[in-house]
């Protein structure tokens, strides 16, 4: 995969491509419908395939404090999973949001990327105002629009908006279930106070990006990336109220693992959520909880 930052950068494309376009916040079934009919066209075809998305989130000029599921290096390392010929990163500025559905057919599709098909989901609109949808598409456009159902189960939609409160709830399931995966965070490790190593359990500590989607505070049994390696483990997302540190955070306690990690970059999968965070009257009682949550979380993990 080719992926491409700005529309000044897009190069013309060789032949004719096929296209879907969306914000793809939390990559769930639907948007993967989406991707791999566009795959399955431009092969069938020949032609390229190409995925359209935008930085920042659209709803970020319109929503204050807006939060994405993703924030835009765990998206584009998702999206090139997918195997599609380009990735294209539209800076999205209230310049941007100002193109009529029209000039963005016209400039962007026809003329850059020489489009042939779309592929677009049943909600989809585009342009100023959001004036763009699939009516305009196939009335105006010369290429062929494909509109693809909803992705359901138990009749239930998949949506970005179900993600954001499967996290919210700590439903991982139900993330799980909406989305075909668990959901990722990562950062980078920093030194903490080491009160985890004095009471036993060592953690790796980071912080996410404040524009990201917290999910409810508390204790997860995770998989952890690191160096390439996957390991099982048990994560706190929260202020650690007996601690008295309130400042948000992950720190995570990585099994069978003991090198220093600071400095390097760890990515978790959130497997399933084990307890809310606690204020504890003691150390000790602390000491015992996180000692059960780590039995838990190998049970569960295993």
């Amino acid at each position: 995969m080719e992926v491409i930052f700005g529309l000044e950068k897009i190069k013309l494309i060789q032949g004719s491509s096929f296209v879907t376009i969306g914000n793809f916040d939390g990559y769930h079934k639907g948007h993967k419908q989406l991707v791999e009919k566009v795959k399955e066209k431009a092969k069938s075809s020949g032609g390229s395939s190409v995925i359209i998305s935008f930085f920042p989130h659209p709803q970020s000029l319109f929503v204050p404090d807006f939060k994405v599921i993703n924030p835009i290096e765990i998206k584009v390392e998702k999206l090139k999973k997918t195997e599609v010929d380009y990735l294209i990163i539209i800076p999205f500025t209230k310049d941007f949001a100002g193109y009529s559905p029209k000039k963005f057919v016209q400039e962007i599709l026809i003329n850059k990327l020489k489009c042939k098909g779309l592929v677009i989901g049943y909600d989809f609109c585009f342009g100023r105002n959001g004036e763009g949808n699939a009516k305009f598409l196939k009335k105006y456009s010369e290429f062929n629009t494909e509109v693809l159902d909803a992705v359901t189960f138990d009749n239930v939609v998949a949506s970005s908006t179900l993600l954001r409160k499967a996290l919210l709830d700590g439903d991982i399931q139900l993330f799980y279930n909406v989305a075909g995966e668990y959901p990722i965070y990562s950062g980078i490790v920093v030194s903490g106070l080491g009160l985890g190593k004095k009471m036993g359990f060592p953690t790796a500590n980071f912080y996410l990006n404040s524009n990201t989607l917290y999910p409810k505070n508390g204790v997860y049994a995770v998989k952890v990336k690191v160096d390439g390696k996957t390991f099982s483990g048990v994560a706190n997302f929260g202020t650690k109220p007996t601690i008295g540190n309130n400042k948000y955070g992950v720190e995570v306690h990585i099994f069978d693992l003991e090198k220093t990690l600071y400095g390097k970059m760890v990515c978790i999968s959130l497997v399933k959520f084990l307890r809310s965070e606690q204020n504890f009257e003691n150390k000790i009682e602390l000491i015992n909880q996180v000692n059960n949550d780590i039995k838990d979380a190998r049970r569960i993990l295993t």
